[in-house]
């Protein structure tokens, strides 16, 4: 009895959980969507391969826009089922 109404409830759960999911990633998605159209075209060429493409990547990553513009590149991130 007991097994049997914690397996329903666990199923309940995670069924709840599921959709919470979908909605936060549908909700991720828009926000990409939306930082993509505020956010120049990337200028960093990823990954880095020498001191000089780090310390580029640095002295660009310090403006806050131009760090979420590379967080938000489409190398990144992309539309399939994985956020990243």
């Amino acid at each position: 009895m007991f097994s049997t109404v914690f397996q329903e409830e666990s199923l309940n759960n995670q069924e709840k959980l599921l959709a919470e999911v979908a909605d936060l990633k549908k909700l991720f998605k828009q926000v990409i969507g939306s930082n993509k159209n505020s956010v120049p075209a990337s200028t960093t060429i990823w990954p880095l391969k020498s001191e000089d493409d780090l310390s580029n990547a640095e002295n660009l990553i310090k403006d806050p826009r131009a760090f979420w513009n590379e967080v938000f590149n489409e190398k990144f991130c992309s539309n399939s089922d994985h956020i990243f």
